[in-house]
């Protein structure tokens, strides 16, 4: 048997998945080398259909990898069974059989077409177990626009679907730094947002008439008596929702004839973080979270049960509360995880410079080598994959730019990540706290400038709970009758007291 239909036999038997040792199949002088590809890329050429989001088409699968086997000399296998659009996201590997030259040319062939972007990482934040299901939505509809809007891969963990395993709050992110990014943003959008405020005893409003009033559909609005009898609004919405909210609550007050947003006294509740728990025993952070109350006109309390677990409690305005959850949030754990190839044995990061720069965790770890089979030609093959180290950077949500930036420092790059983050984080860590609420109050009276608020409160009058009384519609009537005398001013002034004095 030649050399070439060893080869041959060699890539066919690892095509159909037998495992071949260099000992049996391949000679001392031929090597069989690997490559990963970009699997997007490899769909788009198997399938014959443009990349997705352009309209450019790629040569096909068959002819790009026999143009390849005829240029260079080696032996390709490549996945021509991949299943397309599988859930996995794992980029494929190519297989190359030949000498240690024609592997290397084979390599730069394919690599040119079908290399992976090194610019991918992979993201890791903290999101309530409870409010995964909420997130991802019907059938998955919301991670999938996400996804798709993104470009990027979202992961769940899948231990939360049984129900005696522990829960698990890390959702992982993976894509470039730009769709990563807009991921996560999009993501704290979709997190459930409930406001509960206590409402004052001067008037009593049925919950369709204060939805009706708020008028806004994706805001849900219930009313909750409580023993002492006072009436509890509860609003539910999603955090895309929170001038929205705030607007709600404005309205709110001047049913209810308060003088503004900040008469009504507001709550929310932040649960299911084991790590803020941990995070709140710091004694640094105990003064940061009494600084956060002072900006915020809040009072934030800490509770740990053993049916809804570690709660924080956050009383006060609207908008402060809203600010004061965004900056909680904020102290919450992410991750960036990404590879980095050592060009040589001498290039070295300065791990504490880095950490001291930009405030955060840089952690290496060694990717298990899978260039070749052939040990003897280790040191000659095209060693790109051999020296790949796996970098996690590590921060609070809040320092994420700098996660980004450090990134770019250790990579190399030119920094372009500067204006991809929120300036809200911005602000917190300027200790701007009073800007964003009084942002976030005029954006929300800029909302009732369409519908006139004081529209919306004369019509709420007619909707009042009519008195109790076995006499009322006479008393409707007399109304009527009454607003017909020439002296209807005074005889309505005294109607209305009359009136009032039932409810």
């Amino acid at each position: 048997m030649s050399e070439e239909e060893r080869v041959h036999e060699a890539a066919e038997g690892i095509s159909k998945g037998t495992r071949l040792t260099t000992q049996d199949k391949i000679s001392d002088d031929q090597v069989e080398g690997q490559i990963q590809v970009d699997r997007k890329r490899l769909e788009s050429m198997i399938t014959g259909e443009p990349l997705y989001g352009s309209e450019k088409f790629l040569p096909s699968a068959e002819e790009f990898f026999q143009k390849v086997t005829e240029l260079s000399g080696a032996v390709i296998s490549w996945p021509s069974r991949l299943k397309i659009g599988a859930k996995t996201k794992k980029d494929p590997y190519v297989k190359m059989f030949g000498t240690v030259e024609q592997v290397n040319c084979a390599r730069q062939l394919i690599a040119s077409t079908l290399r992976i972007k090194r610019d991918k990482i992979s993201l890791r934040i903290e999101i309530p177990h409870c409010d995964h299901s909420k997130i991802i939505g019907r059938k998955g509809k919301n991670t999938q626009d996400i996804m798709r809007d993104t470009m990027c891969h979202i992961h769940f963990p899948d231990s939360n679907r049984i129900h005696d395993m522990e829960k698990n709050n890390q959702v992982s992110v993976s894509g470039t730094v730009r769709q990563v990014e807009k991921a996560r943003q999009r993501l704290r959008k979709l997190s459930p947002l409930c406001i509960v405020c206590e409402l004052p005893n001067t008037c009593r409003y049925s919950f369709q008439e204060l939805q009706r009033n708020i008028g806004h559909s994706d805001i849900f609005v219930s009313l909750r008596e409580e023993r002492n009898g006072k009436m509890k609004c509860v609003l539910k919405g999603i955090e895309q929702n929170e001038v929205e909210m705030v607007k709600a609550i404005m309205i709110l007050a001047k049913m209810y004839h308060l003088q503004n947003d900040y008469g009504l006294l507001c709550h929310t509740v932040i649960n299911a973080y084991n790590c803020l728990e941990l995070l709140l025993r710091d004694k640094s952070k105990k003064e940061e979270m009494q600084w956060l109350t002072q900006q915020t006109s809040t009072h934030i309390i800490q509770s740990n049960t053993v049916e809804n677990g570690f709660e924080l409690f956050i009383v006060g305005p609207i908008a402060g509360i809203l600010i004061a959850r965004k900056y909680i949030i904020g102290l919450l754990p992410v991750a960036v995880q990404f590879d980095r190839i050592l060009e040589s044995n001498y290039d070295l990061i300065d791990k504490t410079l880095i950490e001291t720069k930009f405030g955060i965790t840089v952690n290496e770890k060694w990717r298990k080598s899978r260039t070749v089979n052939n040990a003897t030609a280790s040191l000659t093959i095209y060693p790109y994959f051999s020296k790949m180290i796996l970098v996690a950077l590590s921060s609070s949500e809040m320092n994420i730019c700098m996660l980004y930036q450090a990134r770019e420092r250790i990579l190399n790059l030119v920094q372009n990540s500067l204006n991809i983050v929120p300036n809200i984080f911005e602000f917190f860590k300027n200790g701007h706290i009073s800007v964003l609420i009084e942002n976030m109050r005029t954006e929300a009276q800029n909302l009732l400038i369409g519908p006139n608020i004081e529209t919306l409160y004369i019509s709420t009058q007619n909707s009042l709970h009519k008195p109790t009384l076995g006499n009322f519609d006479g008393q409707c009537r007399l109304a009527e009758a009454l607003l017909d005398v020439p002296t209807a001013d005074a005889v309505c002034l005294k109607l209305i007291f009359y009136l009032n004095s039932f409810t």
